[in-house]
């Protein structure tokens, strides 16, 4: 696993990571996830400014937009893409939500750390932070399998 540059500011070159590791996932991936890469972009679009929401909301960044980014490329293809959404605290998140009460909630913030808040059945709850990664994340693959199931 490669650990992605903290230091990345908001530049192109952030951007042109991302785009160039986009371009080398499989077709059937960004086919697959083409709703929820759209929306990302457009999240971006709308909310990189303070008080997006009419309030005041912090302003998404690019560094979030990256790490959201980096993290569906990775997403398996046995599972189903994501629902992306923003936070009031500007963080980028991508959510599996069952009807049963199962969530994975996934949140990238602009220091290149993934939140992450997990329900399970049984009451089971887990939450935590780690950088972003690229490339296979077992806990969270581990948990992502269990919501899915």
């Amino acid at each position: 696993m490669i650990v992605l540059d903290r230091e990345c500011t908001q530049t192109y070159s952030c951007v042109a990571e991302a785009e160039a590791i986009l371009l080398k996932h499989e077709e059937s991936q960004r086919t697959k996830c083409s709703y929820a890469f759209q929306k990302l972009i457009s999240i971006y679009q709308r909310c990189s400014t303070a008080g997006w929401d009419g309030r005041s909301a912090q302003p998404v960044s690019l560094m979030s937009l990256r790490g959201a980014t980096l993290f569906l490329v990775t997403v398996p293809e046995s599972f189903c893409c994501p629902v992306p959404g923003v936070c009031a605290n500007g963080q980028i998140s991508l959510e599996w939500r069952k009807q049963d009460g199962r969530l994975l909630s996934l949140a990238f913030d602009d220091k290149g750390y993934l939140n992450y808040i997990v329900f399970l059945p049984e009451g089971q709850e887990h939450c935590g932070a780690m950088p972003v990664m690229v490339g296979y994340n077992k806990t969270i693959t581990d948990f992502l399998q269990k919501i899915l199931e």
